[in-house]
């Protein structure tokens, strides 16, 4: 078995490197894990379980590989203007980036889904969807060439099998029927409390914020031991650690706010350069910046709870 010291060592030859890239290590990557939390708190290699059936989403104006059955990247030009990707009425990602890749299994529902894209789009898009598994593409669930639209692509549907139910909360509330001013006063109370574990000697308790909803979904999406996701949670608290109190204050009033049937997109900039990461705060370490990515929020019962964190473009 690889430890964690053998792939730091072995680098781009570790056997598992298909599995797991810290974005701030690799750019370049399409691969994105576990909610996309590993790129504000790898410190480490933590393997994924063995041969775990991974479903994912890559939208780009490039044709190149849209065909292949054997294959799923992401490619293109820059967008003018940012793109929303719904899947069953929840905003899982924004696209605006040269191609944008996401990793699915915490959205799907069993049988039928549904994605669309909301926003504009001036030249045609590519979207594919297709379920990975030790590093290969078994199955692809739908593609589409999307014309140029002014506000939504139209629905489009496809089948993703025997999948586990969802283990999303069910609120009564649809956040798309609420005004933005009542949106924005809801989560003004997260949006302090998450302020205040940015501050020095929080880091184990923002970690813990950080990982709740990927510690609920995560051995139900992925089959991932309980142990391993502890093991991530203890890097992300080394990491916050190093950072010494260098975040960037979130300002409740700045935030953009996504809303879903029952998950809300919450983000207070985008990233410099040609990745286009959304992000809620950035921080320090060594003089490099490195981002917490936006953030994907449900509501239980009074208490929102982050379900996932940012997304790896390239």
């Amino acid at each position: 078995m690889t430890s964690s010291t053998d792939c730091l060592a072995h680098g781009n030859s570790w056997p598992h490197r298909d599995r797991l890239a810290p974005p701030f290590a690799r750019r370049s990557s399409l691969w994105l894990v576990f909610g996309g939390l590993v790129a504000i708190a790898m410190a480490g290699c933590i393997p994924a379980p063995p041969d775990p059936e991974r479903y994912f989403l890559a939208l780009g104006t490039s044709e190149r590989t849209f065909e292949d059955d054997d294959q799923i990247e992401a490619a293109g030009i820059m967008l003018g203007d940012s793109v929303t990707i719904m899947l069953n009425d929840q905003p899982i990602g924004l696209h605006r980036a040269a191609g944008t890749l996401l990793e699915i299994n915490a959205w799907l529902l069993p049988g039928e889904n549904e994605v669309q894209l909301l926003g504009r789009s001036d030249q045609p898009l590519y979207l594919k969807l297709a379920m990975q598994q030790s590093g290969r593409v078994q199955r692809v669930l739908g593609r589409w060439r999307i014309e140029p639209f002014d506000e939504s692509s139209g629905p489009k549907s496809f089948d993703a099998g025997n999948r586990p139910e969802s283990l999303l909360p069910t609120d009564e509330t649809d956040f798309r029927r609420m005004s933005p001013d009542d949106l924005r006063r809801e989560l003004r109370p997260f949006i302090e409390e998450l302020n205040t574990l940015l501050e020095p000697g929080r880091h184990e308790e923002l970690a813990a914020r950080l990982t709740e909803g990927l510690m609920l979904w995560s051995p139900h999406a992925f089959g991932a031991p309980r142990k391993r996701l502890e093991s991530l949670r203890r890097a992300a608290t080394r990491r916050f650690e190093a950072v010494a109190g260098r975040f960037d204050p979130i300002d409740p009033q700045s935030i953009t706010i996504i809303p879903g049937r029952s998950v809300v997109l919450v983000y207070q900039s985008l990233g410099e350069g040609p990745h286009f990461n959304p992000r809620i705060t950035r921080f320090q370490i060594d003089n490099q910046w490195h981002d917490i990515g936006a953030l994907y929020l449900v509501r239980d019962e009074d208490r929102w709870i982050i379900w996932s964190t940012g997304e790896l473009r390239h």
